[in-house]
């Protein structure tokens, strides 16, 4: 990661909130859908705020093992 782009997370990382923690705590062993709502402030106009959606997933994990070749 460039410098730039590792000041940009960084930025970020430190002027995230959380407000609403997630209710379920994330599957060891199985699958995690996470829905979430993101509230960001526009970076083409001053005093507008975006309001975006979506679902994360985190999949069980998978081992290869050498004799499945």
């Amino acid at each position: 990661m460039d410098e730039k782009r590792a000041l940009d997370f960084h930025f970020a990382v430190a002027n995230t909130d959380i407000v609403i923690p997630p209710t379920a705590k994330l599957e060891t062993f199985g699958n995690t859908v996470i829905r979430y709502f993101l509230a960001c402030e526009s970076m083409d106009r001053v005093g507008v705020c975006i309001l975006r959606h979506g679902t994360t997933s985190m999949m069980q994990p998978q081992f290869i093992a050498p004799f499945s070749y």
